[in-house]
């Protein structure tokens, strides 16, 4: 008869302390990991406002290139002239000064920052963390508010 070798019910599965050195070691990582994949996911949102205010800019070119009246279109104005594309849960205000220039302000529903876009300063200006101060932005350089253009599940629309 061979003998069954004897198994110690000690030395069989893990200890309580290494089960929570896992957990805590687990909870770490994700601690790091976490903030990292939102930041990333905030810049991707910023990208995409970013991309929707450059296209608007072209938009609002073209418009007063092809106007009878040569002046800056407003979002219904905008909207109605062209095949214009907002990306899904963004909203982009627009701000006109007639024939002197415009402003649109782009804000990603999931994104914490409003991104402004001045024709006559330059471009593209330095984000801010509330709508109030992006609209400040171009008020504050004299343009008048003119409407929105949002994009929800039914598309994009003026309001």
């Amino acid at each position: 008869m061979t003998a069954t070798p004897r198994t110690d019910d000690k030395t069989r599965g893990f200890t309580l302390v290494e089960l929570l050195v896992v957990v805590v070691l687990i909870g770490i990582l994700a601690g790091i990991a976490i903030p990292i994949f939102l930041h990333t996911t905030n810049k991707a949102e910023d990208a995409k406002a970013t991309s929707d205010l450059r296209n608007l800019a072209g938009v609002e070119e073209g418009y007063a290139t092809e106007s009878t009246t040569t002046s800056y279109g407003t979002a219904a104005e905008l909207a109605a002239a062209s095949q214009l594309s907002v990306s899904s849960q963004d909203t982009v205000y627009v701000y006109t000064a007639g024939v002197a220039g415009y402003c649109l302000v782009g804000h990603s529903d999931s994104s914490d920052r409003f991104l402004v876009y001045d024709s006559r300063g330059g471009g593209m200006q330095a984000p801010k963390s509330t709508l109030a101060a992006a609209q400040a932005v171009c008020t504050d350089a004299g343009y008048t508010a003119g409407g929105s253009l949002v994009s929800d599940s039914s598309g994009t629309h003026a309001s």
